[in-house]
């Protein structure tokens, strides 16, 4: 299900070569990630505001010996335990932005996924631009706070009295979705352009970019938006990213980590060639790029299933592509995901 993606220009030949043995050792890969060995504890924690962010809450989802059981969140059901002890150990930590107007829970089978095989993983509901309240989405404060709270809730848990002594701090990795994408490449040090964004929202009129109607009410203002590189991020997973903002050629030039890009072929909201295959041309260190196609995906297609409670009431985020099975999607992306972070971050 999934290829790597071929690019259209001789010059690619080089890059195309190195991604085919970065996917050898990638499929590889799955052989080396080891079987989960833990259970799944869940805690909400709180990061407080701090210069523009809003407070916002922090959902973390870590390994836990203790016996889990099926907790309600609304329509959906998770088998965690709430509040248990953190297993024995240190582990790596994975921040998860979700993209805009969603939420931690919309990842859930990754973020279960990447607990039991060892990993903590901080769920941000960033502010003004998730489920609960997407009233600021598109806007130029959330583009320049969703980054920010990156890295403050990495600044929470690394110092939280409960997860602190568990937390490796070498090891810290972001995975980020659409405009989650976006904020994790800025958070490691990328340079955003909004004119870039204006320019293709004025020369692109059906565009189906969400920011597109901010520019269109004269909402989004020339700005250039970057952030001191947090050098804690080791590694970068992109699920379909918001890519626009990068056109500059050194918008990403301090961007070295590993980085999983990953784009689905029939993505119909985050069109591939403006946003993922521009940030894979951006990325300075093409070894340490692992660029991934998902024949037939949609854009949600990132998203677990909803459940049964949900299916059909929420619109095109619970709808892929005709054929596309996503539960079964979200079981290989996840065993990926591992398996990138295990090579990945293994050096650090």
């Amino acid at each position: 299900m999934l290829k790597l993606y071929q690019g259209r220009c001789k010059s690619c030949m080089k890059r195309w070569t190195k991604l085919v043995i970065a996917l050898s050792f990638f499929s590889s890969g799955l052989a080396l990630a080891q079987s989960p060995s833990y259970h799944v504890g869940l805690a909400h924690l709180t990061v407080a505001a701090r210069g523009s962010s809003p407070a916002f809450a922090l959902t973390v989802m870590y390994p836990t010996m203790a016996q889990s059981s099926r907790v309600h969140f609304g329509p959906y059901s998770l088998p965690v335990a709430l509040s248990a002890p953190v297993a024995q150990g240190r582990f790596a930590l994975v921040i998860l932005s979700h993209g805009s107007a969603g939420s931690g829970i919309n990842y859930r089978m990754l973020a279960l996924t990447l607990v039991r095989h060892g990993y903590i993983v901080g769920l941000p509901l960033h502010p003004g631009d998730n489920y609960r309240d997407s009233s600021q989405a598109g806007l130029l404060s959330v583009w320049r706070n969703r980054p920010k709270q990156i890295e403050y809730a990495i600044d929470r848990l690394v110092t939280d009295r409960s997860m602190a002594t568990h937390i490796l701090p070498h090891r810290i990795a972001v995975i980020g979705h659409s405009a989650g994408g976006y904020a994790a490449l800025v958070a490691a040090g990328g340079k955003a352009d909004t004119p870039a964004m204006i320019d293709y929202c004025h020369t692109h009129l059906r565009s189906a970019e969400p920011t597109c109607q901010r520019v269109k009410n004269g909402q989004l203002p020339p700005a250039q938006i970057e952030q001191t590189a947090d050098s804690r991020i080791k590694a970068l997973v992109l699920l379909a990213p918001v890519g626009i903002f990068f056109r500059r050629h050194d918008s990403l030039a301090l961007v070295t980590q590993p980085v999983l890009l990953i784009t689905a072929q029939a993505d119909s909201v985050l069109t591939p060639s403006d946003n993922a295959e521009l940030i894979a041309k951006r990325l300075p260190n093409q070894r340490q790029l692992v660029n991934q196609l998902i024949p037939n995906a949609g854009h949600f297609s990132f998203l677990s299933p909803f459940p049964k409670a949900l299916q059909g009431k929420v619109g095109v985020v619970g709808e892929d592509p005709s054929g596309f099975d996503r539960r079964s999607f979200q079981h290989q992306l996840g065993r990926r995901i591992v398996a990138f972070f295990q090579h990945s971050l293994s050096k650090f």
